[in-house]
């Protein structure tokens, strides 16, 4: 099965670095690293909306390539760790660096908590990052995928009542498996609030197609307000910040691929298999495991009606 098209364009400010040397031992030989992740600030506009995103983009490799020549990759991320400014070090926006990434990735982080509850959201990984004037920096977090749609609907709550976004707009979801290298598969949440991109992706996007969709990428914190009624005087006020790691399709192909280009039934059901075998495995690697603190991102609220994935 081939490796689907899965492309994140982004320039920003940096904002935070967390990054590490480290190493491990592989057929008796050590193999040194760096690894971690940044943290880009990002300014755009998204269906017509201003929205600033603090994006993390995790970073891994290893110092030498499998023939041992110095990895470029390496040479890219320590020039972030040992050279670049971020907002954080610097104190400042105006004294941070700009930074240009491409070719990175949409992948899905899963695993099982301590509860044995899965925990499932979308991270960014890249292998380079350049340097770029601030006069150079069109602020974007732009993304370009093939995927399978799995299911799509309206997201409702417990009520059966639509969800909507902070601005007041419906939201509508797609579950896209998206196919990974070495024939893995990723389920990925998209959501789409434009009114005309919905009835687009509703008229054209039939589940079990594959299509080709663009949009952006708004990943930021929203705080809710919670209030509590009292028996009496004022009422309680307390408040909670979420993570938001929304993939917003804002455009695509309305044709479905076709050909050697479209997945076949056959592909996508052997690559659900052996995703759920793996995830299996995972929760049996998680029940047997010591128990570790480990930070999950807040749920998405509300639930959406599931529809048969054909698969």
């Amino acid at each position: 099965m081939r490796q689907a098209e899965n492309n994140v364009h982004i320039e920003g400010i940096l904002s935070q670095i967390e990054l590490e040397n480290g190493s491990y031992i592989k057929d008796g030989r050590t193999i040194e690293t760096v690894r971690g992740r940044i943290y880009v600030r990002v300014d755009q506009t998204i269906n017509g909306k201003p929205a600033t995103s603090e994006i993390p983009i995790e970073l891994f490799s290893p110092k030498l390539t499998k023939g041992g020549s110095p990895n470029p990759s390496y040479e890219s991320i320590m020039k972030i760790k040992n050279d670049m400014k971020s907002i954080a070090s610097a104190g400042s926006i105006e004294g941070a660096d700009c930074v240009k990434i491409n070719g990175a990735r949409i992948q899905m982080n899963e695993y099982f908590d301590q509860a044995q509850r899965f925990v499932s959201f979308p991270r960014i990984s890249a292998s380079f990052v350049s340097k770029i004037s601030r006069e150079a920096m069109e602020p974007k977090a732009t993304f370009n995928v093939e995927m399978v749609i799995g299911s799509q609907g309206y997201v409702e709550n417990a009520e059966g009542e639509q969800i909507t976004d902070v601005d007041g707009n419906p939201q509508y979801e797609i579950i896209g498996l998206v196919p990974m290298y070495g024939d893995k598969i990723d389920k990925i949440r998209f959501v789409c609030a434009n009114e005309n991109v919905i009835n687009s992706v509703k008229d054209y996007w039939e589940d079990g197609a594959t299509v080709k969709a663009s949009g952006r990428l708004n990943f930021t914190s929203i705080t809710e307000t919670i209030t509590t009624e009292q028996g009496f005087g004022e009422n309680i006020e307390s408040h909670r910040t979420k993570s938001v790691r929304d993939i917003v399709i804002t455009g695509g192909l309305p044709t479905p691929l076709e050909g050697e280009m479209a997945y076949t039934p056959e592909e996508i059901q052997s690559a659900l298999a052996e995703r759920q075998a793996r995830l299996e495995q995972l929760k049996a690697k998680s029940a047997s495991a010591t128990p570790k603190t480990r930070p999950a991102p807040a749920p998405i609220s509300g639930t959406r009606k599931a529809l048969d994935l054909g698969f």
